[in-house]
């Protein structure tokens, strides 16, 4: 890289790093974390369990994928539980780590 871009790309980073407020404490980047989880999960949701659904009407002749695709579904659902449960307890753990 020639020295005007690492110069250049170092000045781009200062600019936005005085400009942006990022925040440093990890409680609030977790509870952060979990609110960006619980806000996309229905839509992310709706779309997995959508192709799921097709996947599971178009291969009920075929054992196998019926069995993948049913592991899916249950994949999904166990996924969906664990994003709800981590939202949920998020400012918990991060209120009883903050003491």
């Amino acid at each position: 890289m020639p020295m005007n871009m690492g110069i250049h790309v170092f000045a781009t980073v200062s600019f936005y790093a005085t400009h942006l407020h990022v925040a440093v404490d990890i409680g609030t980047a977790f509870l952060g974390l979990a609110a960006l989880l619980d806000k996309y999960l229905l839509g992310v949701l709706t779309v997995a369990l959508m192709v799921e659904g097709f996947m599971y009407m178009t291969v009920l002749d075929d054992p196998q994928k019926l069995m993948h695709v049913k592991r899916a579904i249950g994949a999904t659902v166990i996924g969906a539980i664990i994003v709800i449960a981590a939202s949920t307890l998020a400012p918990e753990l991060v209120a009883a780590f903050n003491r």
